[in-house]
């Protein structure tokens, strides 16, 4: 069957603000970073949904051909597909046979009905943990339903259909596919869950016709995901939508999301979709192995260059998916202490962030830039370009991502560390600085921004 080519959007330096859905405070905000508001009213679903559509205006990519393919290749995989598959279908009790996956073991009456979020659950881990077998590799993530718990770790409640989570290194691909096909997934809330350490999210309809909300609803996930993690380079989620699955990616230059397929007439596909999230390294599905944190999902230390520094604390993190997508960290080098700001800077603008310290590094009060530097990934700088490296636009014998946004990863080290502006005792404080600030030749600094 003919495939056809998404046709890219370059994404719109105008902000663009729907005013008949937004109605309250966000009636003039254009991202949620921007939000003054200490009650965070724009995180009511209905609020968010139109901010987060605005702030993603031209910057989403629909219906990409072999998409999944590209990113959980069987390179990024470790095995080839193919072979699981036959595998899979030579085994006792098949879960896919006769061009059917046995969806009835979890689902007697199919996906195509309500409330089958657990046995979604179920069906995504037996696939799972049979995949990890048949390759010889570690089952390391596992599927957990949320359909009706709030998930914990922010300010609103969120509940995945079907939420992706670090396996136990005591339960083997073994245990998982027994509990999986024996037992009923119940909504329920364990100690170490919560959006910090949130791997990737399911949303679960019972219609094909339903992608578009379901892709919706993974944006919002995504978005909390940015919220709460600063290690992540970008956000993964699933729809699954009867027998129709998608995968969707959400990084700091946007949105692009696979054609949906029904997962019977392209069971090597869906084994690729849900092994990749379930058996490969944290750096494919999305995180930043250049940041190391602990259990709970807390940074420890960063690399930059060839060094690594100790973070003493988590200063800032940007609350958005598209854009800069800044956090900022007090860190540590033997004795001495600095300000580490990660960010993804966007290579259509003239002048950078560098460029501007670097002219103001005499002038009194302006910090000493130390090192800058791009983040590298497998020996390559970690951009917002590859995950769209597969489309291609035929009839201009070019590659479409070319049109596209493309942000660069890169963190600046600087000294001295200072206090905030939110922690100045009081109004007077703040104000003498700014006075100073502007005293000591700021303005004089920067006379291209006069």
């Amino acid at each position: 069957m003919a495939q056809s080519n998404p046709i890219p959007h370059p994404p719109s330096n105008q902000p663009h603000v729907e005013a008949d859905k937004v109605r309250t405070l966000q009636e003039f905000i254009t991202k949620p970073s921007s939000n003054p508001s200490q009650d965070k009213d724009h995180l009511v679903h209905k609020n968010l949904d139109a901010v987060l559509k605005n702030e993603m205006s031209k910057a989403e990519l629909s219906d990409v051909p072999l998409f999944v393919e590209h990113i959980f290749s069987d390179k990024r995989l470790g095995f080839c597909v193919d072979e699981v598959l036959t595998a899979l279908q030579s085994s006792p009790d098949p879960l896919y046979r006769e061009s059917q996956w046995q969806i009835h073991k979890f689902a007697p009456a199919g996906f195509g009905v309500l409330g089958q979020e657990p046995a979604c659950t179920n069906f995504f881990n037996a696939v799972g943990a049979q995949a990890a077998l048949a390759a010889d590799l570690e089952l390391k993530r596992v599927w957990h339903c949320y359909w009706k718990t709030p998930l914990p770790g922010i300010r609103v409640d969120r509940m995945p259909d079907a939420a992706l989570f670090d396996n136990s290194p005591k339960r083997t691909p073994q245990d998982v596919f027994k509990r999986a096909t024996q037992t009923k997934q119940r909504s329920r809330s364990m100690r170490d869950h919560r959006f910090q350490t949130l791997r990737a999210t399911c949303q679960v309809k019972s219609k094909s016709n339903l992608a578009s909300r379901a892709r919706s609803d993974l944006m919002q996930e995504a978005y909390f995901t940015f919220s709460t993690q600063c290690n992540r380079r970008y956000v993964l989620g699933v729809s699954l939508c009867d027998t129709h699955a998608g995968l969707s990616l959400f990084d700091r230059a946007g949105a692009v999301h696979s054609e949906s397929f029904d997962i019977n007439v392209h069971p090597d596909r869906f084994i690729r979709l849900i092994a990749g999230l379930s058996v490969t390294e944290p750096a494919i599905i999305g995180y930043d192995p250049t940041i190391e944190t602990d259990s709970s999902g807390r940074p420890r230390s960063i690399e930059v260059g060839s060094q690594r520094y100790q973070i003493v604390n988590t200063e800032f993190v940007s609350d958005m998916i598209r854009g800069r997508g800044t956090a900022c960290f007090h860190a540590r080098l033997g004795d001495d202490e600095y300000a580490i700001k990660d960010s993804w800077v966007n290579m259509a603008l003239k002048r950078g962030e560098e460029e501007m310290l670097l002219a103001a590094r005499d002038v009194k009060g302006v910090p000493e830039l130390v090192l800058k530097a791009d983040v590298q990934i497998d020996g390559q700088t970690d951009s917002t370009s590859w995950p769209r490296e597969c489309i291609r636009e035929p009839s201009k014998g070019k590659t479409a991502f070319e049109q596209l946004e493309v942000r660069i990863h890169r963190r600046f080290v600087m000294r001295p560390f200072a206090s905030p502006l939110v922690s100045f005792k009081s109004k007077l404080e703040f104000l003498t600085v700014l006075r100073d600030a502007i005293t000591g030749g700021w303005i004089d600094a920067f006379p291209l921004c006069q």
